[in-house]
Formats: C-alpha cells, structure tokens, sequence
C-alpha cells in the first residue's frame, strides 16, 4: 500500500523500505580492478611495460588519483601447472607521492643503453607540458629522479617578472631542475624506443597543431638534459 511512501527518513535511499520488505542490499561494484590503485574503468587505460636487465619487468600505470604508479619484478620467473609464466611481482608502488602533481596521460617508459629507465608524461593542470623520470641506480626499482618540468617557466604574463628563467640554462642550480631547454607538449599518449643504430631514446609525440614529433638524447644514457635543437623532428600531419 501507500504507507510505504511515508517510511525511511528522507535521504536514506529506500534502505528503510528495502528493509521491511525484506529485500537485500544491493552490492556495489568493486571499485577497482585486481584491488589496485588504477581507475576503475580500465578499458582505454595503457600499462607502460618494459625490461630492466638487472631485475626484469616493470610496469608502470596512471593512477585513479592522477599520481603514478608502479610495480616490478621480484624474483626468477616460474612456469605454473598448465605451463603457463608465472612472475612474480610487487605490490603497486606510488612513484609520484607529492598529491599536488597531477597527470593527464599514460606514461611511457624505456631503456637507455645501459639498463636504466626513463619515462616521460604530460603533467595535467593547464598545460600538458612533458614531465620526466629516470632511475638513478639501474640495478634499484625504487632509485629514481625527482619528477621534473621541461624547462623555467614564468608564472607572469611579463617575462621580465622572472628574470631567472632567462638564464636558467646557464646557471647549474636552475638547469637541473628541468630536464629539456624549450617547452614540448602533447594531446596524445606518446611512444619512446631506443635506436639501435645510435643507442640514443627517441621520443614521439603529437602537439596542439596535429603533427607529430620526435625528440632524440643528446648523447646515449644522458637524462639529465634533452635539447629541442637536437634531432626535434616534425613528422608530419596525422590528425
């Protein structure tokens, strides 16, 4: 009847009547896959994946709360019942922990020459801006850089506000604080391999004008600077 109109406080959802009618509470779905940190929706999400010769695969995934997020191998891979490989591997670790860098794609990650890894992903707030990583012990998954924007920025529409830029990349202090001398961004995931024929990373990327980019190293295993001048390659159109 219509007395059931009139019962449950307002706001509770119907629990009340679903309680005298006996009827179950509904079960929410779970809001992460595998109990992890990644987004629920996992569909159009890209797991960077990639070897390190000292430990094996680590993999790398952007997280529900924009932070990074990574795991890797533990031990010497084994093969299951049914002959399948079965690795082991850590539990998700947060690569990114500062809550205020947000980021707005999947990264993408390789190997330099000599082992060590490198990643790069475009930081969300108002810039898509390219943001990098690398390993600063090749033989430890958890030695890594601080992350870091491309190149001095200044937060005044007046250059001359922020005179310090102007001269970053002269002055040691400031240069190492970023890790390209120009400002490279992308609309899109990006792609990064490395060149066998010069041991140099190349990185591919596309920018608000629809074309396709690729930067290279400067020399083989150096992170520490990338330079625009050096190899930036328009690609061409592919919008």
């Amino acid at each position: 009847g219509t007395w059931l109109s009139n019962v449950g406080a307002p706001g509770d959802d119907g629990r009340r009547k679903r309680q005298l009618l006996g009827i179950r509470e509904p079960q929410l779905p779970r809001a992460f896959w595998n109990d992890s940190v990644l987004p629920a929706n996992v569909v159009n999400q890209r797991l960077s994946i990639t070897v390190n010769p000292h430990y094996g695969y680590h993999v790398f995934a952007l997280g529900a709360n924009g932070s990074l997020w990574h795991k890797f191998q533990t031990g010497p891979e084994t093969t299951g019942s049914f002959g399948q490989p079965l690795v082991p591997m850590s539990s998700w670790h947060c690569l990114t922990p500062n809550a205020s860098l947000i980021f707005a794609n999947d990264p993408v990650v390789a190997a330099n020459a000599d082992g060590h890894l490198e990643l790069f992903v475009a930081y969300k707030h108002d810039s898509l801006d390219l943001w990098q990583m690398y390993q600063t012990d090749a033989s430890n998954p958890l030695a890594w850089s601080a992350p870091r924007g491309p190149s001095c920025a200044c937060d005044d529409p007046d250059p001359s506000k922020c005179p310090w830029c102007e001269t970053c990349e002269s002055q040691p202090e400031c240069s190492k604080k970023y890790w390209c001398d120009g400002f490279p961004f992308t609309t899109s995931d990006m792609e990064m391999f490395l060149d066998p024929k010069d041991n140099l990373l190349r990185l591919n990327y596309r920018s608000f004008d629809g074309h396709l980019y690729q930067m290279r190293q400067t020399e083989p295993n150096k992170s520490d600077k990338w330079k625009m001048g050096n190899g930036n390659t328009d690609l061409g159109m592919f919008e």
